[in-house]
């Protein structure tokens, strides 16, 4: 395996108050091509008016299997949780979901690299 840190294989999915409007299961990253190597998920209340729940998901390409990294998470306001200790593998075609407990009120920096052959 080859891990660069700059290039096209690195890749970074941002969601914010705005994107994450829902609270229903929001899809903020997809692997492609090859599998991905997530470094780290961090997110943020950027509110003053409570501590609200967070879910992270890793959803499998065929939908069948479901992996709770994150379920009900309270972030306390104006507070940044980062909530992978060591890397994870996602497999092609599989998706990274966020569901906030709370609209307006969480923001989601992903960042990690491809894993190229």
């Amino acid at each position: 395996m080859l891990f660069r840190s700059t290039g096209p294989e690195v890749i970074r999915s941002y969601a914010s108050t705005v994107s994450l409007a829902t609270t229903s299961l929001t899809t903020v990253y997809t692997s492609t091509t090859y599998p991905t190597l997530i470094q780290s998920i961090h997110l943020a209340n950027r509110t003053d008016t409570g501590d609200y729940p967070v879910s992270v998901v890793i959803t499998s390409s065929s939908g069948l299997t479901t992996t709770y990294l994150a379920r009900d998470l309270l972030i306390p306001r104006y507070s940044t949780v980062d909530i992978l200790d060591r890397p994870k593998r996602v497999e092609v075609g599989s998706t990274i979901g966020i569901k906030v407990g709370q609209t307006s009120t969480i923001d989601v920096i992903i960042s990690g690299k491809q894993i190229l052959p």
